[in-house]
């Protein structure tokens, strides 16, 4: 059974945010294996390239609505529309990235 990241020793745990942050994501929330990252709308693939770098095993993500979330521009992200852009027509959406410990 591969560890989750919540197993992984504090320095690699505190690292891994660490690259995640200075590459302008933001750790959604632990699932079971690994965690979810917010993806910054510009330097996406640079955040996904990074962590696959570091060991993690890329799961793919989904573009989630909003609703009254408030992130920064930064992790805001376009989409077809929603309640928040309708249209389409502004970053209405969060990418959220999934990540499994594969070390």
């Amino acid at each position: 059974m591969s560890k989750g990241f919540s197993d992984l020793p504090a320095i690699c745990r505190f690292a891994a945010r660490e690259m995640i942050e200075d590459c302008g994501g933001y750790v959604a929330g632990y699932v079971p294996g690994g965690l979810t990252v917010a993806l910054p709308r510009v330097g996406a693939l640079r955040l996904i390239n990074q962590m696959v770098m570091a060991g993690f095993a890329d799961r793919g993500g989904c573009l989630f609505p909003l609703g009254s979330d408030n992130p920064p521009d930064s992790l805001r992200h376009f989409g077809s529309g929603s309640a928040a852009a309708p249209r389409g027509d502004r970053p209405g959406y969060w990418l959220y990235w999934r990540f499994t410990v594969a070390f």
